[in-house]
């Protein structure tokens, strides 16, 4: 029989796994696939470029701000939640979307609310913990070996 203790750290390592699996999926579908539907949506090169590349330095500069803030409210699940929401939501509406401008403005959004945040990686940590006795084999190895080509 498990104490409460290691209930609730399984049922967090569960969620957080759940969360990591939407995360990923949605990183995973959109990195190859979103310059193809950019072209499919008759944007060119160059503003496909653009689309895929602001939201990363978005990130970077809200990131941080909407980390801080979510400390000040003391609200990390709530931020969290509400962060989730407002992704699957711009997500939706980027779907609809058309034109430029349009894609433009609602990955931004995207990039606003698909944040990886200091709170969700200090949640992930108990989940993790127990993952280091068969990863730390691989670090202590260091580097891998360099392959060169054949002359």
């Amino acid at each position: 029989m498990t104490s409460t203790g290691e209930g609730q750290e399984r049922s967090l390592q569960t969620r957080m796994g759940w969360f990591y699996a939407a995360y990923f999926t949605v990183v995973g579908l959109q990195t190859p696939y979103l310059p193809l539907w950019l072209d499919w949506r008759n944007l060119n090169a160059s503003e496909i470029a653009i689309v895929t590349a602001v939201p990363m330095f978005v990130r970077t500069l809200v990131s941080p701000a909407i980390a801080v803030g979510s400390d000040r409210l003391g609200e990390h699940r709530r931020v969290a939640i509400v962060l989730g929401w407002a992704s699957l939501a711009a997500l939706l509406v980027l779907t609809q979307s058309s034109g430029f401008w349009p894609i433009l403005l609602t990955a931004i959004a995207v990039a606003f609310s698909f944040l990886r945040s200091p709170e969700v990686e200090a949640a992930v940590e108990p989940a993790v913990e127990p993952l280091e006795p068969v990863l730390e084999p691989a670090y202590a190895q260091g580097p891998a070996p360099r392959v060169t080509a054949r002359p």
